[in-house]
């Protein structure tokens, strides 16, 4: 199974995520995590919304429900 897809799988609707978060529900790389956000983002299929400046670099949440 590609890491995009175990990403996506992994998402709630409505629910906000960091890397960290996601990396830990799907037991991959970080690295591999932000990579795949990335290329989701990219792709219209998760939304990158601005962090707080403090600790939250970035936060991300599915955009399955707008799609269908």
């Amino acid at each position: 199974m590609s890491a995009i897809h175990t990403i996506n799988t992994a998402m709630r609707d409505g629910c906000v995520y960091r890397v960290c978060d996601l990396a830990v529900m799907t037991q991959l790389d970080a690295d591999t995590v932000r990579q795949a956000l990335k290329l989701m983002v990219k792709g219209g299929v998760a939304e990158e919304l601005p962090g707080d400046g403090y600790k939250r670099k970035k936060l991300y949440q599915t955009r399955q429900r707008q799609l269908l």
